[in-house]
């Protein structure tokens, strides 16, 4: 039976080669190719690039504030995946108001049969919230939205009611499965599915290998270990660096690539300065 489903996000690629969001993309496009309507709610910002209809998923944007506080959404909300930022504080509630009102449309306009909420806050509690009260909700958790549930305490009361609404939960990995359990996620009503990997895209070629080491300087038979992800605390990256620090006291011709943007660029950056590595 095919679907017409509507998510509910703060976070998608806004251009081609925009590196936010960017597993969402697959996950809607992977849907649809199984021969499902895809629609996706989306927060307005300046950057965005995007056809209304790509690869079969309808994007539908909504506008709440001018282009200059338009923060809501693509990882600009919180410090480092940490701290909630003062103009997330501002923008929230009508960014959320808009959201509702902008799922309710497309679900009606479009006869949605399942809503699904990316993040449990703030796309979770924001299908919820569209949500009329026969038509089956879905949540899926990314890492972030559990942790601040688990920080602010009001914030955890809310993701436990939008728990309490939601016929199914995913969660990307056994971790954040039971830390939403703790939160007030059934235990019957949800389970791990993990992130796929595109194996055409991501597959080993010897000669580029090579050419990137060049680049970099790195000797074809130094033992190279590559990480990827948006520099926030959540990620660990801190502590993959003074493990390498310690590695390095006894075979000092590994090697360690950090590939990445964000908050805490600096901070690694002297870090590993600090370590000598």
């Amino acid at each position: 039976m095919a679907h017409t489903i509507v998510m509910v996000s703060t976070s998608y690629p806004r251009f081609a080669g925009d590196t936010v969001g960017t597993f969402l993309e697959p996950i809607a496009q992977g849907i649809a190719a199984r021969g499902h309507a895809v629609h996706v709610v989306l927060p307005w910002h300046p950057q965005v690039d995007r056809a209304p209809v790509e690869r079969g998923v309808h994007l539908h944007y909504f506008r709440y504030a001018p282009a200059s506080l338009s923060v809501f959404g693509y990882a600009q909300g919180l410090r480092a995946d940490v701290h909630l930022k003062a103009t997330a504080y501002l923008t929230a509630p009508l960014a959320s108001i808009a959201a509702i009102l902008k799922t309710r449309q497309v679900a009606r306009r479009y006869g949605a049969t399942i809503l699904h909420g990316h993040w449990v806050i703030p796309g979770g509690v924001i299908a919820a919230l569209a949500a009329s009260t026969d038509l089956p909700l879905a949540i899926s958790l990314h890492g972030s939205d559990v942790y601040v549930a688990e920080r602010y305490h009001l914030l955890g009361h809310v993701a436990r009611w939008a728990f309490s609404r939601a016929g199914w939960v995913t969660a990307c990995s056994d971790d954040l499965r039971q830390r939403a359990i703790g939160l007030g996620a059934s235990k019957d009503h949800i389970e791990v599915l993990p992130y796929g990997v595109d194996a055409k895209r991501f597959s080993p070629d010897p000669s580029t290998g090579a050419q990137t080491r060049a680049q970099l300087g790195v000797p074809l038979d130094a033992p190279l270990i590559l990480t990827a992800g948006r520099l926030v605390r959540k990620k660990g990256f801190e502590f993959l660096i003074d493990a390498m620090a310690k590695l390095a006291l006894t075979w000092p011709e590994f090697r360690l690539m950090i590939v990445g943007g964000g908050d805490l660029d600096a901070e690694l950056r002297q870090r590993a300065r600090d370590a000598g590595i």
